[in-house]
């Protein structure tokens, strides 16, 4: 597959993982490994979907009749800032 918005790499220690932004109208529960939540709207989510899950994630929205795209009009600097406010902030599924 050919992506026209920008990969976004994550490097945690050694671990570097690589992402791109879709927007889909499946609930969080559709979310499997790979994947980082952004932000909600009435119009859908905006998730980061690891590229190497890339094909299974996709899959699994269609699985619940539920519509995602690639992002391409997303503006690069605003998918960053909120990444790192989501990546520095505990969620209720983080272990205490």
């Amino acid at each position: 597959m050919s992506y026209p918005v920008p990969q976004i790499d994550v490097t945690i220690g050694a671990y570097t993982r690589h992402y791109r932004a879709w927007r889909t109208e499946a609930p969080v529960a559709y979310d499997g490994m790979g994947t980082i939540g952004l932000w909600e709207s009435s119009a859908g989510r905006l998730v980061l979907i690891q590229l190497d899950h890339v094909d299974w994630q996709v899959g699994r929205y269609s699985s619940g009749m539920y519509a995602s795209h690639i992002c391409e009009n997303c503006v690069l600097d605003n998918i960053l800032s909120v990444l790192w406010v989501r990546l520095a902030t505990p969620t209720s599924e983080d272990p205490a």
